[in-house]
């Protein structure tokens, strides 16, 4: 069966780059992604796997980009960021709209755009803390002042009998 690339419009055999085990891996690993591996794709084109299709240049970038989907974190000059996998998706979407002249080398560019995403969830998860915190501390107090008010009469017949 002979598929034409909708980007540069060659024709190739299907079963000739079937035969590539790199290939096969990365037909694979797609559905890891489930239905976003149309995005990671778009993604992993912009390092230019296209044509002729170099299925180890693209097993490795789905393999490195797997490694931060599942890890839900990411290295950037010695820093160590959380982020969501719709963060990533989002960081993704913006790298792959953006009108690139040059291939990408390295995922340092998707890395630079998800760091702002990461510290606004960043700050989001820290705002959720605080509040899920006060929540329990008020809850807390609240209970405290409960038993206080249950040992009531408890109290009074102690000073009715120191009186007594």
């Amino acid at each position: 069966m002979n598929i034409r690339c909708p980007a540069c419009g060659e024709s190739f055999k299907l079963e000739d780059y079937l035969k590539d085990q790199a290939l096969v891996q990365a037909i694979k690993m797609l559905p890891e992604f489930g239905q976003h591996g149309r995005l990671i794709f778009e993604y992993c084109e912009l390092f230019r796997v296209g044509s002729p299709l170099k299925s180890r240049k693209l097993l490795r970038l789905l393999q490195e980009i797997l490694e931060m989907w599942k890890a839900r974190r990411f290295s950037y000059h010695k820093r160590t960021y959380e982020i969501s996998q719709e963060g990533l998706l989002q960081a993704m979407h913006t790298v792959c709209n953006q009108q690139m002249r040059t291939p990408l080398s390295n995922h340092n560019y998707l890395k630079k755009v998800a760091l702002g995403i990461a510290e606004e969830e960043s700050k989001e998860r820290s705002k959720e803390d605080e509040r899920k915190f006060r929540e329990r501390e008020s809850v807390a107090k609240v209970g405290d002042r409960m038993e206080a008010v249950a040992d009531i009469p408890g109290k009074v017949r102690e000073l009715l009998d120191k009186i007594g």
